[in-house]
């Protein structure tokens, strides 16, 4: 093979592997964007089983 086929083969596999890679990056931001949403929700339920806590252990606590 000649350089300049190999050449050409190169650059259309890494186009390839761009188009390919494009998604998988988009949709792992995707993913990472709900885990802090996640976390955000248990960081809010915990808060929340804490001032129960409170409440059962303090009566007079009011949250």
């Amino acid at each position: 093979m000649s350089p300049d086929l190999i050449k050409q083969m190169s650059q259309g596999t890494a186009e390839v592997i761009k188009d390919v890679l494009k998604p998988l990056k988009a949709r792992l931001k995707q993913v990472e964007t709900q885990g802090d949403v996640i976390n955000a929700n248990f960081a809010d339920i915990n808060a929340r089983l804490s001032a129960i806590e409170d409440m059962l252990t303090d009566p007079g606590t009011r949250a």
